[in-house]
C-alpha cells in the first residue's frame, strides 16, 4: 500500500524557536514558608496557578517584596 502524506510547504517563519534558558528565582526560607502557607488556603487545584503567577510576579519586578507578590498571585483566586 502507497500512501501519500500531505503536508504544507515550511516557511521562515515555520523554524523551531530555540528554548528559553530556564530562569531561576530564590527564596529564602521564610519567604518559601510565606508562598506555602498562602497556598495552603486554596483549593487543590488552584495551587499550581497560584505558583505560576507568583513566579511571574517575582520575575517581572524583581524588587517587589514576597507579601506584595503573594497579594497579587492570589487576586481572583481566594473564594470570599
Amino acid at each position: 500500500m502507497n500512501m501519500v502524506r500531505h503536508t504544507k510547504p515550511r516557511t521562515s517563519t515555520d523554524t523551531p524557536r530555540r528554548p528559553r534558558p530556564p530562569v531561576k528565582v530564590s527564596l529564602a526560607d521564610d519567604e518559601l514558608a510565606a508562598a506555602m502557607n498562602a497556598s495552603r488556603d486554596l483549593p487543590y487545584e488552584k495551587r499550581n496557578l497560584f505558583l505560576q503567577r507568583l513566579f511571574a510576579q517575582l520575575q517581572l519586578s524583581g524588587t517587589v517584596t514576597i507579601d506584595a507578590a503573594i497579594q497579587r498571585a492570589l487576586t481572583g483566586l481566594q473564594q470570599r
